[in-house]
């Protein structure tokens, strides 16, 4: 599984976590993407809030990372 951080501010790697993003392998229908809000240990306090599975190896990067950057700019206000 792999999991990235949106941290709240600049220093993407020492800032409060606010959401996670991941990606795994499902067992029978490809790649599973979800997204969940956390402390700022990391870990959950909600139950996903966004997720799609069957997806390709190239749709689930694909779609990991458009999450990642959508709840980046959400949280940090980048414009």
């Amino acid at each position: 599984m792999i999991i990235q951080y949106v941290v709240y501010g600049q220093d993407k790697c020492n800032g409060p976590k606010m959401y996670g993003v991941s990606k795994r392998k499902t067992e029978d229908r490809g790649f599973e993407v979800a997204v969940w809000v956390c402390d700022t240990n990391g870990d959950p306090v909600s139950d996903n809030i966004e997720w799609e599975d069957g997806l390709s190896w190239w749709s689930a990067n694909k779609l990991f990372w458009q999450y990642y950057f959508d709840y980046d700019e959400y949280v940090n206000c980048i414009r």
